[in-house]
C-alpha cells in the first residue's frame, strides 16, 4: 500500500526529542507503569524497554532498582540513551525483527511506539518477538492511541522556532484507514560550524482498534489482555492514550 512507512534514522530530530519530549516522559509514563507493571515484578527484575528513544524512562526504572535493557531502531537515539542512562544496556534493533533470550519479567513500549508500526503483519511479528523475550508469567505493557477513540483533524500544521532550529510539522489523516502521515522539515544550526542545514522526513502512525490489537496479541500467544484509559481508569491527567497489559502465560 505504501513504501518506506518506517524510517531507521532520526537525524537532527533525535537531539530535539531528547531536549523536548525526553525530559517530560518520566512524569507522563512512569505513574502508569507503577500501577500496571512494577508492583507485579520481583525486586531487581529484568525489564526490556522496546523503542526506548533517548532512554529517560529506562533510566527512571533503573533508578528504581530494575535491570534495564533498551532497544531502539535509531542509532542516534541509542547514542543519547547511553549518555542519559549509563547504567543500562542498550542495543540498536528493530522491534519487528529483534531476537533476545527469554530473560525478561516485563517488556514496556511507550509513547505510542506501537502506532508507528503501521502494517498489521509487522505488528504481529513485534508481538511474537516480545512474547519470546518474556519469561513465562511475564507482562507486556504498552500505550497506544486507539482508532476507536483518537480522531485527528484531516490536516494540521505546527511550527516550533528555537535559537538553533526551526521545525515544521504537517500532518494529514486518512480516516478510512486510520493512518496519519507526518511530514517534518527541520532547519538546524550545525554545531561548531557556520550555517544551517535542512532535513526532511516522513513519519506514519496507524491507529489500530482495540479488536485489532487483541486479535494480534492473542495470535502471538498472550492472554489476560486488559486495556486502561489513562484518565478514566488510571486517574492520570494528560492525553487520550490507552495502556494495554498482556500476559505471557506460565507453563
Amino acid at each position: 500500500m505504501h513504501e518506506s512507512l518506517e524510517s531507521d534514522t532520526y537525524g537532527p530530530y533525535a537531539a530535539i526529542y531528547n531536549r523536548t519530549w525526553g525530559p517530560k516522559l518520566v512524569d507522563m509514563v512512569v505513574p502508569a507503569l507503577e500501577k500496571l507493571l512494577l508492583p507485579h515484578l520481583p525486586p531487581g527484575a529484568a525489564i526490556l524497554d522496546l523503542c526506548c528513544g533517548s532512554g529517560q524512562i529506562t533510566e527512571a526504572l533503573s533508578a528504581r532498582g530494575f535491570a534495564m535493557t533498551g532497544i531502539d531502531i535509531s542509532a542516534e537515539m541509542i547514542d543519547l540513551a547511553h549518555r542519559n542512562a549509563p547504567s543500562c544496556h542498550f542495543l540498536v534493533g528493530d522491534a519487528r525483527s529483534f531476537e533476545l533470550p527469554t530473560a525478561f519479567a516485563g517488556v514496556i513500549s511507550t509513547q505510542d511506539s506501537m502506532n508507528h508500526i503501521v502494517r498489521i503483519e509487522d505488528l504481529s511479528a513485534t508481538f511474537e518477538n516480545v512474547h519470546r523475550a518474556l519469561r513465562p508469567g511475564g507482562l507486556f505493557v504498552f500505550d497506544v492511541l486507539l482508532g476507536d477513540l483518537y480522531h485527528p483533524e484531516p490536516q494540521s500544521l505546527g511550527v516550533k522556532v528555537e535559537e538553533d532550529y526551526v521545525m515544521i510539522d504537517r500532518e494529514s489523516f486518512d480516516a478510512g484507514q486510520h493512518l496519519l502521515r507526518g511530514d517534518t522539515t527541520i532547519f538546524y544550526l550545525v554545531e561548531g560550524r557556520e550555517g544551517w542545514r535542512r532535513c526532511d522526513s516522513v513519519g506514519w502512525e496507524k491507529f489500530y482498534t482495540a479488536a485489532e490489537l487483541e486479535s494480534a496479541l492473542h495470535a502471538a500467544g498472550f492472554t489476560d489482555i486488559k486495556m486502561y484509559d489513562r484518565a478514566r481508569d488510571l486517574g492520570l491527567a494528560g492525553s487520550t492514550r490507552t495502556f494495554v497489559v498482556a500476559l505471557r502465560p506460565a507453563g
